[in-house]
């Protein structure tokens, strides 16, 4: 998969995923979850006036990080090549379906380990706040446009890094595309205007902090990530 997909091709998939997801996710959300919209009464004044006279800015955000993870992961094919990727393809087997889920939730960690100390960093350092991160929280009703309305460098450090290194890890390259698309989706759908997640899964939280959120929730909602806490 890696060997046949060229680097501009990976690119090209990054900005047409993150232009078409986003607005799907949106419709979709808005469609069959329309009563899970937050605080509807003021999120359309604030987040105008938040993106007022800057919609060139965002549009640029959006081109050149969609952009970066596009190069992340081309750069998986380069490791992949060099022989220093360990992924590996063929059929999937039986060992490689049972391996699957457990394979896919270790690539999500990997993922939320650097993003937590990446983005608890830039939250404890005042300086890093306010050169990297600070734009990020502009948008006080985010939705999902606002997932690529980083600083570059925080983005790639938070999102599209490990995307690049996780070809080191054994996993099949099934699991490994499974992967990155779920990780995308959950990153999207955190951002997104809905608390769908009383319906819908998104990040496994090992302390049920969703269900101390929100004690409406049950079954699966209780164990999982929300748009309130993220």
């Amino acid at each position: 998969m890696l060997g046949v997909v060229a680097w501009w091709k990976w690119l090209m998939l990054s900005w047409a995923f993150f232009l078409l997801m986003p607005w799907l996710i949106n419709h979709f959300f808005a469609r069959f979850y329309s009563h899970t919209l937050i605080d509807p009464a003021r999120r359309i004044v604030v987040l105008q006036e938040a993106r007022k006279g800057r919609w060139k800015s965002l549009i640029g955000l959006h081109l050149i990080n969609s952009g970066i993870i596009g190069l992340c992961i081309a750069a998986d094919g380069w490791l992949q090549a060099m022989g220093i990727g360990n992924l590996h393809g063929g059929p999937l087997g039986l060992r490689g379906w049972l391996l699957f889920v457990p394979q896919v939730l270790l690539v999500l960690i990997v993922f939320d380990t650097q993003f937590y100390w990446v983005h608890r960093a830039a939250h404890a350092w005042p300086m890093l706040y306010r050169r990297l991160h600070r734009d990020h929280h502009v948008d006080r009703f985010p939705d999902t446009w606002s997932a690529m309305k980083q600083h570059p460098l925080d983005l790639f450090l938070t999102t599209a890094m490990p995307m690049a290194w996780v070809v080191l890890l054994p996993i099949h390259e099934i699991t490994w595309l499974a992967a990155l698309l779920l990780a995308n989706y959950i990153n999207l759908v955190g951002h997104s205007r809905f608390e769908v997640t009383r319906y819908l899964p998104g990040l496994v939280t090992p302390n049920r902090l969703a269900l101390r959120q929100d004690p409406y929730r049950h079954g699966i909602a209780s164990w999982v990530n929300t748009v309130s806490t993220c």
